[in-house]
Protein backbone atom coordinates (compact mmCIF):
# COMPACT_ATOMS: atom_id res chain seq x y z
CA UNK A 1 0.00 0.00 0.00
CA UNK A 2 2.85 2.55 0.45
CA UNK A 3 4.52 4.05 -3.02
CA UNK A 4 7.08 0.99 -4.18
CA UNK A 5 7.15 2.83 -7.40
CA UNK A 6 8.17 0.14 -9.62
CA UNK A 7 7.03 -0.25 -13.24
CA UNK A 8 5.03 -3.11 -14.35
CA UNK A 9 7.22 -5.04 -17.39
CA UNK A 10 3.64 -6.75 -18.73
CA UNK A 11 1.24 -4.05 -18.83
CA UNK A 12 -1.11 -3.55 -21.98
CA UNK A 13 -3.30 -1.11 -21.03
CA UNK A 14 -1.97 2.13 -22.49
CA UNK A 15 -3.38 4.26 -18.99
CA UNK A 16 -1.71 2.01 -16.75
CA UNK A 17 1.78 2.69 -19.70
CA UNK A 18 1.24 6.42 -19.54
CA UNK A 19 0.69 6.03 -15.36
CA UNK A 20 4.57 4.67 -15.31
CA UNK A 21 5.85 6.80 -17.84
CA UNK A 22 4.87 9.39 -16.08
CA UNK A 23 6.73 8.20 -12.94
CA UNK A 24 9.97 7.94 -14.62
CA UNK A 25 9.99 11.04 -16.93
CA UNK A 26 12.40 13.56 -16.84
CA UNK A 27 14.30 12.28 -13.80
CA UNK A 28 17.84 13.75 -13.36
CA UNK A 29 21.19 11.28 -13.66
CA UNK A 30 21.50 10.24 -9.67
CA UNK A 31 24.49 8.76 -7.60
CA UNK A 32 24.09 4.91 -6.52
CA UNK A 33 26.31 4.80 -3.07
CA UNK A 34 27.04 1.04 -3.02
CA UNK A 35 27.70 1.79 1.17
CA UNK A 36 24.47 2.99 1.64
CA UNK A 37 22.01 2.02 -0.88
CA UNK A 38 20.81 -1.23 1.30
CA UNK A 39 19.87 0.90 3.71
CA UNK A 40 17.96 3.87 2.73
CA UNK A 41 14.50 1.68 3.14
CA UNK A 42 14.15 -0.46 6.18
CA UNK A 43 14.89 -4.25 7.20
CA UNK A 44 13.49 -5.61 4.60
CA UNK A 45 14.72 -3.90 1.65
CA UNK A 46 18.86 -4.60 3.44
CA UNK A 47 17.45 -8.18 3.72
CA UNK A 48 16.64 -8.07 0.00
CA UNK A 49 19.80 -6.47 -1.12
CA UNK A 50 21.75 -8.83 1.48
CA UNK A 51 20.42 -12.48 -0.23
CA UNK A 52 21.83 -10.57 -3.73
CA UNK A 53 25.31 -9.17 -2.26
CA UNK A 54 27.72 -11.89 -3.87
CA UNK A 55 27.15 -11.14 -7.50
CA UNK A 56 30.44 -10.94 -8.74
CA UNK A 57 31.05 -12.69 -12.12
CA UNK A 58 27.40 -13.38 -12.49
CA UNK A 59 24.58 -12.66 -15.23
CA UNK A 60 21.72 -10.77 -13.53
CA UNK A 61 18.12 -10.00 -14.76
CA UNK A 62 16.29 -7.36 -13.73
CA UNK A 63 13.08 -7.22 -13.95
CA UNK A 64 10.77 -3.63 -13.88
CA UNK A 65 13.83 -2.15 -13.27
CA UNK A 66 12.42 1.10 -13.28
CA UNK A 67 15.03 3.99 -13.31
CA UNK A 68 18.02 1.61 -12.57
CA UNK A 69 18.84 1.76 -8.90
CA UNK A 70 19.46 -1.74 -8.65
CA UNK A 71 20.70 -2.31 -11.67
CA UNK A 72 23.55 0.21 -11.67
CA UNK A 73 24.24 -1.24 -7.76
CA UNK A 74 24.24 -5.15 -8.93
CA UNK A 75 27.22 -3.75 -11.86
CA UNK A 76 28.76 -2.27 -9.05
CA UNK A 77 28.96 -5.10 -6.80
CA UNK A 78 30.37 -6.67 -10.14
CA UNK A 79 27.69 -8.22 -11.94
CA UNK A 80 27.16 -8.14 -15.66
CA UNK A 81 23.12 -7.04 -15.26
CA UNK A 82 20.35 -6.63 -17.82
CA UNK A 83 17.53 -4.73 -17.10
CA UNK A 84 13.95 -4.94 -19.00
CA UNK A 85 11.00 -2.23 -17.79
CA UNK A 86 7.67 -1.66 -20.58
CA UNK A 87 8.42 2.05 -19.99
CA UNK A 88 10.65 3.94 -22.34
CA UNK A 89 11.19 7.04 -20.03
CA UNK A 90 12.51 4.18 -17.53
CA UNK A 91 14.66 2.50 -19.49
CA UNK A 92 15.95 6.09 -20.79
CA UNK A 93 16.76 6.95 -17.28
CA UNK A 94 18.07 3.31 -16.20
CA UNK A 95 20.55 3.97 -19.05
CA UNK A 96 21.55 7.65 -18.22
CA UNK A 97 22.03 6.63 -14.26
CA UNK A 98 24.30 3.83 -15.62
CA UNK A 99 26.43 6.58 -17.33
CA UNK A 100 26.35 8.46 -14.64
CA UNK A 101 27.82 6.14 -12.57
CA UNK A 102 29.91 4.50 -14.67
CA UNK A 103 28.80 1.08 -15.17
CA UNK A 104 27.49 1.78 -18.45
CA UNK A 105 29.44 -1.47 -19.97
CA UNK A 106 27.95 -3.57 -17.33
CA UNK A 107 24.27 -2.87 -18.05
CA UNK A 108 22.04 -3.28 -20.50
CA UNK A 109 18.65 -1.98 -20.29
CA UNK A 110 16.00 -3.09 -23.15
CA UNK A 111 12.51 -2.07 -23.27
CA UNK A 112 10.06 -5.16 -23.26
CA UNK A 113 7.54 -7.41 -21.32
CA UNK A 114 8.25 -9.63 -18.57
CA UNK A 115 6.68 -12.41 -20.74
CA UNK A 116 9.02 -12.76 -23.15
CA UNK A 117 12.11 -12.85 -21.48
CA UNK A 118 13.02 -16.11 -22.77
CA UNK A 119 14.09 -13.98 -26.09
CA UNK A 120 16.87 -12.35 -23.72
CA UNK A 121 20.46 -13.85 -23.97
CA UNK A 122 20.10 -16.47 -21.34
CA UNK A 123 20.75 -18.33 -19.28
CA UNK A 124 21.13 -16.09 -15.86
CA UNK A 125 22.47 -16.60 -12.21
CA UNK A 126 20.45 -14.65 -10.90
CA UNK A 127 16.56 -13.09 -11.44
CA UNK A 128 15.73 -10.36 -9.66
CA UNK A 129 12.79 -7.67 -9.40
CA UNK A 130 11.52 -5.11 -6.53
CA UNK A 131 7.54 -4.51 -6.35
CA UNK A 132 7.19 -6.64 -9.99
CA UNK A 133 5.91 -9.91 -9.48
CA UNK A 134 2.76 -8.93 -8.72
CA UNK A 135 1.95 -6.85 -11.85
CA UNK A 136 2.79 -9.51 -13.87
CA UNK A 137 -0.54 -11.41 -15.18
CA UNK A 138 -1.08 -14.27 -16.33
CA UNK A 139 0.86 -15.14 -13.09
CA UNK A 140 1.51 -19.00 -14.43
CA UNK A 141 3.04 -17.69 -17.79
CA UNK A 142 6.02 -15.43 -16.18
CA UNK A 143 6.47 -18.75 -13.82
CA UNK A 144 7.32 -20.30 -16.88
CA UNK A 145 9.29 -17.59 -18.35
CA UNK A 146 11.30 -17.49 -15.20
CA UNK A 147 12.33 -21.14 -15.18
CA UNK A 148 13.07 -20.73 -18.69
CA UNK A 149 16.02 -18.06 -18.32
CA UNK A 150 17.23 -19.00 -14.58
CA UNK A 151 20.30 -21.37 -14.89
CA UNK A 152 20.26 -24.92 -13.50
CA UNK A 153 21.39 -23.69 -10.32
CA UNK A 154 20.85 -20.08 -10.56
CA UNK A 155 18.25 -18.42 -7.83
CA UNK A 156 16.03 -15.06 -8.17
CA UNK A 157 14.97 -12.82 -5.76
CA UNK A 158 12.43 -10.44 -5.61
CA UNK A 159 11.01 -7.51 -2.61
CA UNK A 160 7.08 -7.90 -3.20
CA UNK A 161 3.96 -6.99 -1.27
CA UNK A 162 1.68 -9.53 0.44
CA UNK A 163 -2.19 -9.77 -0.21
CA UNK A 164 -2.11 -12.39 3.10
CA UNK A 165 -3.99 -10.04 5.18
CA UNK A 166 -7.54 -9.37 4.36
CA UNK A 167 -8.06 -6.50 6.80
CA UNK A 168 -5.25 -4.35 4.48
CA UNK A 169 -6.72 -5.60 1.17
CA UNK A 170 -10.28 -3.91 2.42
CA UNK A 171 -8.58 -1.50 3.32
CA UNK A 172 -6.88 -1.18 0.04
CA UNK A 173 -9.83 -1.83 -1.84
CA UNK A 174 -12.28 0.17 -0.26
CA UNK A 175 -10.28 3.69 1.77
CA UNK A 176 -7.01 4.12 -0.47
CA UNK A 177 -7.90 7.15 -2.91
CA UNK A 178 -10.70 8.15 -1.05
CA UNK A 179 -11.68 10.31 2.37
CA UNK A 180 -8.21 11.87 1.72
CA UNK A 181 -6.22 9.20 1.75
CA UNK A 182 -3.56 8.74 -0.96
CA UNK A 183 -3.47 5.72 -3.32
CA UNK A 184 -0.17 4.92 -5.13
CA UNK A 185 0.50 2.76 -8.06
CA UNK A 186 -2.24 2.13 -10.89
CA UNK A 187 -5.73 0.27 -11.45
CA UNK A 188 -4.30 -2.53 -11.97
CA UNK A 189 -1.90 -4.03 -9.92
CA UNK A 190 -3.05 -6.13 -6.74
CA UNK A 191 -0.43 -6.91 -3.86
CA UNK A 192 1.34 -10.25 -4.60
CA UNK A 193 -1.08 -13.53 -3.74
CA UNK A 194 -0.90 -16.83 -1.73
CA UNK A 195 -1.93 -18.32 -5.11
CA UNK A 196 0.64 -16.89 -6.77
CA UNK A 197 3.56 -17.63 -4.11
CA UNK A 198 1.66 -21.69 -4.69
CA UNK A 199 2.34 -20.85 -8.56
CA UNK A 200 6.16 -20.74 -7.83
CA UNK A 201 6.35 -23.25 -5.58
CA UNK A 202 4.94 -25.66 -8.46
CA UNK A 203 8.40 -24.89 -9.92
CA UNK A 204 10.99 -23.81 -7.69
CA UNK A 205 12.06 -23.80 -4.59
CA UNK A 206 10.76 -21.04 -2.58
CA UNK A 207 11.33 -18.82 0.70
CA UNK A 208 9.77 -16.47 2.06
CA UNK A 209 11.19 -13.76 4.44
CA UNK A 210 9.98 -11.43 6.65
CA UNK A 211 12.29 -9.10 8.47
CA UNK A 212 10.25 -7.39 9.75
CA UNK A 213 6.07 -6.78 10.15
CA UNK A 214 4.87 -3.73 8.22
CA UNK A 215 1.59 -3.50 9.27
CA UNK A 216 0.20 -0.57 11.63
CA UNK A 217 3.19 1.52 10.56
CA UNK A 218 0.94 1.64 7.17
CA UNK A 219 -0.98 4.50 8.68
CA UNK A 220 2.22 6.55 8.60
CA UNK A 221 1.75 7.61 4.83
CA UNK A 222 -2.01 6.95 4.05
CA UNK A 223 -3.72 8.14 7.50
CA UNK A 224 -0.93 10.45 8.98
CA UNK A 225 0.45 11.67 6.11
CA UNK A 226 4.59 10.89 5.50
CA UNK A 227 5.46 14.88 6.41
CA UNK A 228 2.76 15.79 9.30
CA UNK A 229 3.14 12.51 10.89
CA UNK A 230 3.65 13.26 14.82
CA UNK A 231 6.81 11.78 15.80
CA UNK A 232 5.88 10.35 18.76
CA UNK A 233 2.79 8.33 16.93
CA UNK A 234 4.52 7.50 14.23
CA UNK A 235 7.18 5.87 16.32
CA UNK A 236 4.84 4.32 18.28
CA UNK A 237 3.20 2.29 15.05
CA UNK A 238 6.88 0.92 14.28
CA UNK A 239 7.41 0.08 17.80
CA UNK A 240 4.31 -1.59 17.96
CA UNK A 241 4.77 -3.82 14.65
CA UNK A 242 8.46 -4.33 15.76
CA UNK A 243 6.94 -5.74 19.32
CA UNK A 244 4.52 -8.24 17.10
CA UNK A 245 7.16 -9.42 14.57
CA UNK A 246 9.70 -10.33 17.83
CA UNK A 247 7.10 -11.73 20.06
CA UNK A 248 4.20 -12.82 18.19
CA UNK A 249 5.59 -15.02 15.60
CA UNK A 250 2.41 -16.13 13.60
CA UNK A 251 1.45 -12.63 12.56
CA UNK A 252 4.59 -12.13 10.35
CA UNK A 253 2.60 -13.85 7.73
CA UNK A 254 0.42 -10.77 7.55
CA UNK A 255 2.92 -8.24 6.52
CA UNK A 256 2.92 -6.41 3.73
CA UNK A 257 6.28 -6.96 3.17
CA UNK A 258 7.97 -9.65 1.89
CA UNK A 259 11.35 -11.44 0.34
CA UNK A 260 9.97 -13.96 -2.35
CA UNK A 261 13.77 -16.16 -2.85
CA UNK A 262 13.21 -18.80 -5.57
CA UNK A 263 15.78 -21.87 -6.45
CA UNK A 264 16.08 -23.82 -9.77
CA UNK A 265 14.88 -27.44 -9.19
Amino acid sequence: MVNEQSTSVAYERAETRQHWNGVWDDRSPETIDPRTFADRSGPTHRHFVSRLDDVEGEDVLELGSGPGHLAVYLAQKGARVTAIDVSPEAVETARKNALHNDVAADVTVRQGNALDIGRLSGPFDRVTGRFVLHHVEPFEDLVDALDAVLAPDGRGVFLENSARSDLLMWCRRHLAGRFGIPKYGDEDEHPLSPREVKALRRSFDVQVHVPELVFFKLMIPYVLGPTRSPDVLANGLRTLDDVLHRWVPALRRYSYRQVIEIAAT
